[in-house]
């Protein structure tokens, strides 16, 4: 499944009236994420109980994002989600770390997360400080993290 970001803003006006519905046959998700629509995440996420493959386009909208706080967890985190793919992030970027950080710290069967930057090209030393910085945190330690 495909979704646009005007997309996910219409499902979340949704999930404010109720509950949004189960996708239990969705394996595989490519999304698009703005940092203001990124507190939708886990919501959506939790319609997709047997996601085992996430491809996020993450876009900053502006230089001044708002604060996300990403703690609920949905269950595909925790049973299914084996594969996470992160495009467009900033190097410096801090809600896109927090992206990050937030399935490293809580995907249990998470085997492989990949980032990939805007800022081109980026120095072997930062990728290697990079990769440091958000490997220390991981839940699933059969996850190996990727840098391009």
């Amino acid at each position: 499944m495909i979704i646009s970001r005007p997309t996910l803003e219409v499902v979340y006006q949704y999930s404010k009236m109720g509950s949004i519905p189960k996708f239990v046959n969705l394996y595989r998700l490519y999304a698009a994420f703005s940092c203001f629509t990124l507190q939708l995440l886990p919501i959506f996420l939790e319609s997709c109980p047997n996601l085992k493959h996430l491809i996020l386009d993450y876009t900053v909208v502006s230089a001044q994002p708002e604060e996300i706080e990403l703690s609920y967890v949905p269950r595909c985190l925790t049973s299914s989600l084996e594969r996470v793919d992160i495009n467009k992030l900033i190097m410096k970027e801090e809600t896109g770390i927090k992206l990050v950080n937030y399935f490293l710290e809580n995907s249990a069967v998470l085997k492989e997360l990949t980032v990939s930057f805007t800022d081109s090209p980026v120095s072997n030393q930062e990728r290697d400080i990079y990769k440091n910085l958000l490997t220390s945190n991981k839940l699933s330690r059969r996850c190996q993290v990727s840098i391009c």
